[in-house]
């Protein structure tokens, strides 16, 4: 089964990440918006702090690779496909947070959720 292009609201601009399974893995695409930054919250367990540093240092590093763009605005954009080990993952990183549900965030067109599709493929 193919998987349908799910989309997320990215709240810090309004703008929106696109994303789709792609071999297996959840990738998202050339030319969505994603935060220009990673932000972290005070007082969070270890665990959270560890994703907060992964998300920081995979945006980081996308960003000197050119794959992430920063108009004049803030607004950042993806250059190039990026893949994740999971929808939550991706959210996270497009949403500039340590940690989110992507299987809750990430939508269809028509508003199904990552897990509604999941739950009927």
């Amino acid at each position: 089964m193919i998987s349908p292009i799910f989309q997320v609201s990215v709240k810090k601009h309004g703008g929106t990440a696109y994303g789709q399974i792609i071999d297996g893995e959840f990738t998202v695409l050339k030319g969505s918006a994603i935060a220009a930054e990673v932000t972290r919250k005070d007082n969070v367990v270890e665990s959270t702090r560890r994703q907060f540093e992964l998300r920081k240092q995979l945006h980081e590093r996308l960003n000197n690779e050119g794959a992430i763009v920063i108009d004049d605005k803030g607004i950042a954009t993806l250059t190039r496909d990026v893949p994740f080990s999971s929808p939550s993952a991706a959210a996270a990183f497009v949403q500039g947070r340590a940690t989110a549900n992507g299987r809750r965030e990430w939508r269809t067109k028509d508003n199904d959720t990552y897990a509604d599709w999941e739950g009927r493929k």
